[in-house]
This record gives C-alpha cells, sequence and structure tokens, in this order.
C-alpha cells in the first residue's frame, strides 16, 4: 500500500506504508517532509506534520481530509488536528486571554475603556454634593 504525501511547495510523493512516520527533504525545495503513518508509534511524527501544513496555509478541513486518505478513520483525523491545533473553545480561550493582557488595566469587567471607573467617580461625587447641599450627615469617600 502506498501513502500519498505533500509537501509545502505543492510537490507531491508517493511512498509506501513501511515509511510511515519517516522524514526526508523535499526534491524540488529542501523543506523536511513528514510521512504521516496510522501506527501508535507515529502520533508525534503525525502532529508534527499537520503542524508543519497548518504553518505552510493548509485549512483543518484539508488536513483531516489528508490524514483521511493516508489511511485515518474520519474520527482519528478529527482528534489528530485537534490535537495538533487545539479545539475551537481551546483557540478562542487563548484569544480572549491575550486580548485581555494587551488590553491594559483599566479595562472593566465589560470589556470597555474604562469608562466604568468614570461613571463611578461620577456617581460618589454627586452623592457628596447631594449629602453637602440638602446637610446629610454622612460623605463618601
Amino acid at each position: 500500500m502506498t501513502i500519498s504525501v505533500q509537501c509545502a511547495c505543492g510537490k507531491n510523493y508517493n511512498t509506501s506504508t513501511a515509511n510511515a512516520g519517516k522524514r526526508f527533504a523535499c526534491k524540488a525545495c529542501g523543506n523536511e517532509v513528514v510521512v504521516p503513518g496510522g501506527a501508535q508509534d507515529d502520533v508525534a511524527a503525525t502532529i508534527a506534520w499537520v503542524q508543519e501544513q497548518r504553518d505552510a496555509g493548509h485549512t483543518r478541513g484539508a488536513l483531516r481530509q489528508q490524514l483521511v486518505t493516508h489511511g485515518y478513520s474520519e474520527d482519528e483525523a478529527h482528534e489528530l488536528v485537534d490535537t495538533a491545533l487545539g479545539t475551537p473553545d481551546q483557540i478562542a480561550a487563548r484569544r480572549g486571554a491575550s486580548r485581555r493582557a494587551r488590553s491594559g488595566a483599566m479595562e472593566t469587567d465589560s470589556g470597555g475603556d474604562g469608562a466604568g471607573w468614570l461613571i463611578w467617580i461620577g456617581i460618589l461625587l454627586l452623592i457628596n454634593l447631594l449629602s453637602w447641599i440638602f446637610d446629610w450627615p454622612f460623605w463618601v469617600y
């Protein structure tokens, strides 16, 4: 049985299943190409291959389809791509954490630009002003 492998440059190669998990240099561009395989020992190599292919611009669906054509089941291909690239929930959580880190210390819980602090200070000033005008016995500091 043969396995079809595509380099990031687009060059296609056919190799036997005995080469699953092995690496070779592309004859066209010199990039390292990993031959994916279905054995459990090749999972790390396949995950590395999926990450390399994603960096080369392949979509998640195209990567899953390539893994299926290489002998993985639909479920195995889905799991390998999610392991290599993260699930959509993990990606969203990473994006949210990086946005919060970039936005600065004045961010409010609602994701605003610090306007919540101004509203809070305005309310305190209004209460103190009303306390002074109507001679209420308390002040808010």
